[in-house]
């Protein structure tokens, strides 16, 4: 059974979003979206957190950080 057939909500993400730091942004406005949240950031030097955060995204999938 997949995932979709049990009524969750997946999101596909590839490796170009895991590059693009603007294309992540968006994904994670959707996720806010569809929880019917408000998406505000929040955080100083916004930019140099993303980048960290998506470095240690892509380390998990164990891609090279960016």
């Amino acid at each position: 059974m997949g995932l979709i057939t049990m009524g969750i909500e997946v999101a596909t993400v590839n490796n170009e979003m895991l590059c693009d730091m603007e294309a992540m942004e968006a994904l994670a406005w959707r996720m806010h979206q569809r929880m019917r949240k408000r998406y505000r950031n929040r955080v100083d030097a916004r930019r140099k957190k993303q980048e960290a955060l998506l470095n240690t995204l892509r380390a998990c999938f164990g891609l090279k950080p960016v």
